[in-house]
């Protein structure tokens, strides 16, 4: 195709040539003198296409393509000149970079009287190739975006766990709480001994009752004992125990059989 600028100024060239595309006076009138009205007016009219076509190659220069453009059809409008139109379907097609409109100025300029026919093949040929790149992005599926990068260095926090301190307290203190509940219900149970040992006058009774009241009192006051250390080394470690990272060596304070405590390693 040939260069946008020499199709340009061809457009200069058609516009100094538009007297001869003018309607041409009827026989009456060419014969008598021209009217001082009529002759003015196919001058004044060739003054304004040259102008306006010469303001358009000059924003053209300047890339200014809008106002070249605007300029080019206000030109069309006066003359009808094919190469008006060719000179902005370029502009549309390689600075404006609309496909869309200059397959539409493309189109208008092949079916214009007086087109260039070297011209009119470079024009179809612009449509088709425009046409199949239009059709080729069309059928581009859309690019999935890229997740957003992550700052370097940056770690997700990892999840906290909870230290094995904490769980062993609130063990205890639970353990402590279920063993005096048991003390309290044993130890109910022995003064209820007690009291039938005291009414009963049955000699082998009273030896039962005694055994047995004896029996729930120890193991009411070995249940409350335990209780008691369960929840001091509970409270101890919750209180006192700290966040110790996973695998450090702990001990603890925890109840053993005899109502006595005992120190374990974790």
């Amino acid at each position: 195709m040939r260069s946008a600028s020499v199709l340009l100024r061809s457009s200069v060239l058609c516009a100094a040539a538009l007297a001869g595309v003018c309607p041409a006076r009827p026989a009456s009138a060419q014969a008598g003198p021209a009217t001082p009205a009529e002759a003015p007016s196919d001058a004044e009219r060739v003054r304004q296409i040259e102008t306006l076509a010469a303001d358009a190659q000059a924003r053209y220069a300047e890339g200014r393509y809008p106002e070249a453009i605007k300029l080019y059809l206000q030109a069309y409008q006066l003359a009808p000149e094919a190469a008006l139109l060719f000179n902005v379907a370029v502009i549309y097609d390689q600075q404006v970079r609309d496909p869309d409109i200059a397959i539409e100025y493309y189109r208008k300029y092949v079916t214009s009287p007086g087109a260039d026919p070297d011209a009119v093949v470079q024009a179809t040929e612009r449509i088709e190739a425009l046409k199949a790149s239009r059709e080729r992005t069309a059928a581009t599926p859309a690019a999935t975006p890229a997740p957003a990068p992550t700052a370097p260095g940056v770690a997700p926090a990892p999840e906290r766990e909870t230290p094995l301190r904490t769980i062993v307290g609130w063990s205890l203190v639970g353990l402590g709480g279920a063993l005096a509940v048991g003390g309290t219900v044993v130890g109910v149970m022995a003064q209820s001994d007690e009291e039938a040992f005291r009414q009963s006058s049955d000699v082998v009774s009273k030896r039962d009752l005694r055994d047995r009241g004896e029996t729930r009192a120890l193991a009411a006051d070995v249940m409350f004992a335990t209780a008691g250390a369960a929840v001091i080394g509970g409270a101890v470690l919750l209180l006192f125990g700290g966040d110790d990272a996973p695998g450090t060596p702990g001990a603890a304070i925890v109840p053993v059989a005899g109502g006595g405590v005992g120190l374990v390693r974790f």
